[in-house]
């Protein structure tokens, strides 16, 4: 039995047992060996059902579901696919975490991961309508500082980069 949402052209059996061994493992080490294996994955298909997976507490625990999703954001293949997944399920995230001391770690995951002028605009666009919440207040802030610096240093620096490789 698959623990996964996944449909089986898309998910291997590989990938039901690995949520299988992560959903039952009492450790913590093995759980986070499975996270970054499974999210790893240059399969878009595979980061979206993943996705679906941290909504469901019966496969990945809540306290779990911004490591998870923090490990497909920064990746190049699942970066925007994860940003989506976050706009579009922002209402769970507040529903989950909003009076949890971790409500803002979605922000600042998606901050770290963020890199171009369009990525700080959709950011910004996003979540600068939530700056009057206090909780995120200081998060949205640094978020929007972060990605600007980043994609500043990327336009500075990329025909240098470009020359030396």
């Amino acid at each position: 039995h698959c623990f996964c949402l996944c449909e089986p052209r898309i998910c291997s059996p590989a990938h039901c047992r690995s949520f299988a061994a992560y959903k039952n493992t009492p450790s913590n080490d093995l759980q986070n060996d499975i996270a970054i294996g499974l999210t790893s994955t240059k399969n878009p298909e595979t980061a979206e059902k993943i996705l679906a997976n941290i909504k469901d507490s019966n496969i990945i625990r809540p306290q779990d579901a911004s490591r998870w999703f923090v490990y497909l954001i920064r990746t190049r293949e699942s970066r925007q696919i994860a940003w989506n997944w976050l706009k579009e399920n922002w209402a769970w995230v507040e529903d989950t975490f909003g009076e949890d001391k971790s409500y803002d770690d979605f922000i600042r995951y998606a901050a770290t991961a963020l890199l171009t002028p369009n990525e700080l605009n959709d950011f910004r666009q996003f979540f600068e309508p939530m700056m009057s919440v206090p909780a995120l207040t200081r998060t949205i802030k640094l978020g929007i500082t972060e990605i600007s610096a980043r994609a500043e240093l990327i336009e500075r620096d990329k025909e240098a980069v470009i020359f030396s490789l």
